[in-house]
């Protein structure tokens, strides 16, 4: 997501697209000139996942691109987790869902 664009900031691009899909369901990265730190931080605030410069090395974005994949990856399969488990506990008795835990 760039941050300079013609009609709406990259900075409120991302609030809205945080406002209705979670960090790690959407993963954004913000591609600006903005070199300062405090861009950066800003970004981030609104929301992003990972802020990168320009120019940027065609590597470097790939690889923040892969690590933001496997983060939201780990992510979907902890919430599948956690509603398997919500799940079993209400469907088993008590005392066997925690034998299985186990």
């Amino acid at each position: 997501l760039d941050v300079m664009m013609p009609r709406m900031s990259g900075y409120e691009v991302c609030d809205r697209l945080r406002g209705e899909f979670h960090t790690a369901s959407l993963p954004i990265i913000m591609v600006s000139a903005k070199a300062d730190p405090a861009d950066a931080v800003r970004g981030l605030e609104h929301g992003c996942n990972d802020y990168i410069t320009k120019p940027f090395n065609r590597l470097e974005l790939l690889a923040r691109v892969e690590a933001q994949l496997r983060l939201s990856q780990m992510f979907q399969l902890e919430l599948d987790h956690e509603k398997s488990e919500m799940l079993l506990s209400n469907i088993m008795p008590r005392h066997i869902h925690e034998q299985l835990k186990r």
